[in-house]
C-alpha cells in the first residue's frame, strides 16, 4: 500500500523566496531534505491556494505529486531528483484570478477570503505496476454542486481556537464532473476513466481502488482493478 496525503503551503507573509513543497525529516525530527519547487503568484494568499498539492509515495520511495489549483503532476525520485512533470488538456483555464482574497483583523478575530481558484485535481495515489492514477475534474463544479468551507479562528488569552462549518448541497452524491487519469510510470497518459459520483481522496490497496467523498456523509467508494 503506498502512502497519500495532501498538504497546503502556510507561509506567514511575503517571502523573497518560497519555502520548499516537500520535507524530509528522519525519526528524530532533524530535516534530511527538501525539495519540489512553489509557483509564486506573487500574493500571499495566492501562495497559500495555489500551491495546494496532494502526494503518494510508491514502494521504492519515489513521491508522486499533483496540485488541485495547477495543471502539474509531478514524479520525484526519493533523493528529491525530478524525474518527470506532466499536465494535460482541460476544458476550463487554470488562469490565476484577478481577485487574490484578503485578511480582515479586528480584535482577536480574523477573516480571511481566500481567492476563487478553478480546481483540477483531487488526489493521486499509485498501484502496484508503478501506474499513477489522479482525480481529475473534467468540468467545474455548478454552483449547486459545491460544497464550501467556512473556516473562523479566534485567538484569545493566548489561545487559538478554530472552527469548519460547511456550506451547501450536502446530500447531492451524483455528477459527472470527475474521471480518473492512469498515467504510465513513465508519466504517459494511457487512460481515462468518468466517475458518477463526487471524490476527495483515491487510495489503492492490491487491486482494490478506494475513492472517499468528504463532503457528502463521508462516503467510501470502492473499485476492483481488472487487468485486460
Amino acid at each position: 500500500m503506498n502512502t497519500t496525503g495532501g498538504l497546503l503551503m502556510m507561509a506567514q507573509s511575503e517571502e523573497k523566496e518560497l519555502p520548499k513543497l516537500i520535507k524530509v525529516f528522519d525519526t528524530e525530527g532533524n530535516l534530511i531534505n527538501e525539495f519540489g519547487k512553489p509557483f509564486d503568484f506573487k500574493h500571499i494568499l495566492m501562495n497559500r491556494m495555489g500551491n495546494q498539492y496532494e502526494f503518494a509515495v510508491d514502494k521504492d520511495d519515489c513521491v508522486y505529486v499533483t496540485f488541485m489549483h495547477q495543471n502539474r503532476i509531478e514524479k520525484y525520485s526519493p533523493e528529491g531528483e525530478l524525474l518527470w512533470r506532466a499536465d494535460r488538456p482541460l476544458n476550463y483555464s487554470m488562469e490565476p484570478p484577478k481577485n487574490k482574497g484578503k485578511i480582515e483583523a479586528k480584535g482577536g478575530n480574523q477573516r480571511v477570503f481566500m481567492p476563487k481558484m478553478n480546481i483540477c485535481s483531487e488526489g493521486i495515489s499509485v498501484d502496484h505496476k508503478g501506474r499513477v492514477w489522479v482525480i481529475t475534474l473534467d468540468r467545474q463544479l455548478k454552483e449547486d454542486e459545491q460544497v464550501r468551507k467556512q473556516v473562523g479562528m479566534m485567538q484569545m488569552n493566548g489561545q487559538r481556537s478554530m472552527s469548519v462549518k460547511l456550506e451547501g448541497n450536502t446530500e447531492q452524491t451524483k455528477t459527472d464532473a470527475y474521471e480518473i487519469e492512469i498515467y504510465s510510470p513513465e508519466g504517459v497518459l494511457i487512460q481515462r476513466i468518468p466517475l458518477d459520483h463526487f471524490v476527495n481522496e483515491i487510495q489503492i490497496l492490491k487491486d482494490r481502488v478506494f475513492l472517499l467523498d468528504k463532503e457528502r456523509g463521508t462516503k467510501y467508494y470502492e473499485y476492483k482493478i481488472i487487468e485486460n
